[in-house]
């Protein structure tokens, strides 16, 4: 017979660290995967999105803001946000990306900075 057990505090300790070992992999997956690796040069090199962020000087992938990718080799989805620290300040870019044939390319793209006004950048 099995007998159950009070959760001690090596329990909690155990479980959150197969959490954090869960998000690290899913983080490290989503930053050297296609989808964040195209958002990330698109971001980059759009005029539009440069004209409202000014120079750049960092980006990173936006946690908080949750991201999804579902793909193959030829088709798929991908909705992410890039956060760019830019001349202009810090804004986050949420993109939505198609994948056609092989190809990625940007369905919808936003600039919003850090008081909530945002302009749309691919509506």
């Amino acid at each position: 017979m099995w007998k159950l057990r009070r959760p001690t505090w090596r329990h909690a300790a155990l479980f959150a660290a197969l959490v954090a070992a869960a998000y690290g992999v899913a983080y490290a997956l989503a930053v050297n995967g296609e989808p964040y690796e195209f958002a990330r040069q698109f971001v980059a090199e759009d005029s539009r999105v440069i004209q409202v962020t000014g120079a750049q000087r960092k980006q990173s992938l936006g946690v908080r803001q949750g991201w999804s990718y579902t793909f193959g080799d030829r088709q798929g989805d991908a909705s992410l946000t890039v956060r760019v620290e830019g001349a202009q300040g810090h804004f986050d870019i949420p993109l939505v990306l198609d994948k056609r044939d092989g190809r990625w390319s940007v369905r919808s793209a936003s600039a919003v900075d850090e008081h909530g006004n945002a302009v749309a950048i691919i509506p």
